[in-house]
């Protein structure tokens, strides 16, 4: 399985609705803000960061351009976003609120 980490920033005076809105577009095209950890146990990402997981041969770049599809589809006129995306093998974490 192929593991992603999207982080998502709008930018341009940005507001809670428009993150809101964001987190339900990302949400429908399948970008999850849970992380599984090692101990099986969830906890939830910092804002506007997303884990995208699949078993298809998608790339970084796939990941890129579906995430900015989502991003940009509703985006209030005025707003621009930055996109990171990496796949990841593993990780570590520390202080992330559990699910």
């Amino acid at each position: 399985m192929k593991n992603f980490n999207i982080r998502v920033e709008l930018i341009h005076d940005a507001n809670g609705k428009d993150y809101a809105e964001l987190h339900q577009r990302m949400s429908s095209a399948g970008f999850g803000t849970l992380i599984r950890l090692k101990n099986g146990q969830s906890a939830h990402l910092p804002p506007a960061e997303y884990v995208y997981s699949t078993n298809s041969v998608e790339t970084a770049m796939s990941v890129r351009d579906k995430a900015g599809a989502a991003v940009t589809t509703g985006l209030r006129a005025g707003l621009f976003f930055r996109l990171y995306v990496v796949e990841f093998v593993d990780w570590a974490t520390h202080n992330l609120l559990p699910s």
